[in-house]
C-alpha cells in the first residue's frame, strides 16, 4: 500500500504533495497512511508545511480519486454497471457506498431512477425488511414519480395509499403512516381541493402553483374577440371538408377571444387539429404565428409541412438543437424557425428528442416576446409542467 502511494505521489496527482513530502508521510504513518489521508487528515498537520486547509484539500482529492473505484467495485457485486456507479458517485459523493448500504432505495430516485423491483432485490440482499420504513417511503415516492411520468402532478391521498399498499404488498395502515412521515419531512406535500386531499412531489406542486400564477397574470391582459369569428370558423370547415366537434369549436372560440388558453386531453382528443386550425385562423387575421411543436410524434409538424420524416428533414434544425445551442447573450434563432404550408404561420419543428427540451420553454418565450409573435405551443400529452414566461406575448398553450 505504501509503495502504491509513493507511485501516486511521483505522478503528483494530489495537491501540495511532491515526492519529498510523500516520503515523509509514508515514513510517519506507514501502513496506516491511506486511512490517515482518507479518515483523519488532520493528522497530516503534524508534518511541517501542511496546514489544516491543505490537509483537507489532500483528503478530498484522494477520496474523490479512490472513492469512484470503491463504488464501482461495490455496485458490481449488485450487477450494476460502472457507468451507474460513476453517476451515483457524482450525485452522492465519497459516502456513496455507506449511503446506499443504509438506504438502497435511493437508487429509485435521481439520478439513476432504477425500477422499484430491481432495487427491491438489492435491498433484500442488504437485509432490508419488506415492512421497513425505508421501503414504504420508497414505494410511495416511486408511485408518485411513475404517475408524474404519465402526466399526473398529484394523486388523491386515499388512492396513493391504496395503490402503493397493493404495489409493495404492505398493509394500508403502514403505508398511511409512511405517508405522514414523508409529509412531516417535506418529501411530499398535500393540498385539499373540494374536500379531497391530494399528494404532490414538492417540485411539481411548486411548478403547478407557478404556472397558475403566470396564467392568471396573462389572463388579465385585455382581449377583443374577432368580429367575424363564427363565419371564419365556418369558412375553415368548408375549406377543409369537415365539421368540427362542438368542443373543438369551443376551443377555437376560446383561444381567439382570450389572452391565454390551456387545452388538455389524452391522445386522439383533437389537440393537434385544433392547434393547426387556430394557427390558420390567426394568420388570416394578419397575426404572425409561431407554432412550437413539443410533441415527439411530430404530428403538428407533419400537418403544417407535410414532411412525414421530420427527424431527417429538420435534422440539426429542430427544437432540441435550438436549446443545445442557446446562448443567453443572444443568438440567431432563424435557422430553427421554418415556413409552413399556411401563409403567415411558422414552426419550430419537433423530433424524437423533443422531450429533452420541454423545460427550456421559458428561454424561448423571453427571447421572442419583443418580436410580437403569437405562440401556439403543442406539448406532449404527458407533460406534467412547463414554465411559461411570456408576459408581453399572446401565448396559447395547447
Amino acid at each position: 500500500r505504501s509503495r502504491g502511494l509513493g507511485d501516486v505521489y511521483k505522478r503528483q496527482v494530489l495537491p501540495y504533495i511532491g515526492p519529498s513530502t510523500a516520503k515523509k508521510i509514508v515514513a510517519k504513518f506507514g501502513a496506516h497512511t491511506l486511512n490517515v489521508i482518507s479518515e483523519t487528515p488532520d493528522k497530516l498537520c503534524e508534518l511541517k508545511g501542511i496546514t489544516p486547509q491543505k490537509a483537507a484539500a489532500i483528503s478530498n482529492e484522494f477520496r474523490r480519486m479512490y472513492g469512484v473505484r470503491e463504488v464501482v467495485a461495490w455496485m458490481a457485486k449488485l450487477w450494476l454497471s460502472a457507468q451507474m456507479a460513476v453517476t451515483a458517485y457524482r450525485a452522492f459523493g465519497p459516502a456513496t457506498v455507506e449511503a446506499l448500504k443504509k438506504n438502497p432505495y435511493m437508487l429509485c430516485g435521481e439520478p439513476l431512477n432504477l425500477k422499484f423491483s430491481q432495487v427491491d432485490g438489492i435491498a433484500a440482499q442488504l437485509q432490508v425488511g419488506q415492512g421497513s420504513d425505508l421501503r414504504i417511503a420508497a414505494g410511495l415516492l416511486y408511485a408518485l414519480r411513475h404517475n408524474a411520468n404519465n402526466g399526473h402532478t398529484c394523486l388523491p391521498a386515499d388512492k396513493l395509499i391504496e395503490s402503493t399498499a397493493r404495489f409493495i404488498r404492505v398493509e394500508p395502515d403502514a403505508v398511511k403512516a409512511g405517508l405522514q412521515s414523508l409529509l412531516e419531512h417535506d418529501e411530499m406535500r398535500a393540498c385539499t381541493f373540494d374536500g379531497t386531499k391530494y399528494i404532490y412531489l414538492p417540485d411539481l406542486l411548486s411548478a403547478e402553483q407557478d404556472i397558475a400564477a403566470r396564467l392568471g397574470e396573462l389572463a388579465t391582459f385585455p382581449t377583443e374577440s374577432p368580429k367575424t369569428l363564427e363565419s371564419d370558423i365556418r369558412v375553415l370547415e368548408l375549406t377543409q371538408g369537415f365539421e368540427y366537434a362542438p368542443l373543438q369549436r369551443e376551443a377555437i372560440r376560446l383561444a381567439l377571444s382570450s389572452r391565454v388558453m390551456v387545452l388538455t386531453g389524452g391522445p386522439g382528443t383533437g389537440k393537434t387539429t385544433t392547434v393547426v386550425n387556430l394557427a390558420a385562423l390567426m394568420a388570416a387575421e394578419g397575426k404572425r404565428v409561431l407554432v412550437v411543436d413539443m410533441d415527439q410524434q411530430a404530428n403538428t409538424t407533419y400537418m403544417l409541412t407535410q414532411h412525414k420524416k421530420a427527424e431527417n428533414f429538420y435534422k440539426g434544425h429542430g427544437l432540441v438543437n435550438m436549446f443545445m445551442n442557446f446562448d443567453l447573450g443572444g443568438m440567431d434563432l432563424a435557422p430553427y424557425i421554418h415556413p409552413t404550408n399556411v401563409e403567415g404561420v411558422h414552426i419550430i419543428p419537433s423530433t424524437a428528442q423533443t422531450p429533452r427540451a420541454v423545460h427550456q420553454l421559458d428561454l424561448l418565450a423571453d427571447e421572442y416576446k419583443m418580436k410580437n409573435y403569437t405562440f401556439l405551443i403543442h406539448c406532449l400529452a404527458t407533460v406534467s409542467y412547463t414554465h411559461l414566461r411570456a408576459h408581453e406575448t399572446s401565448l396559447h398553450l395547447v
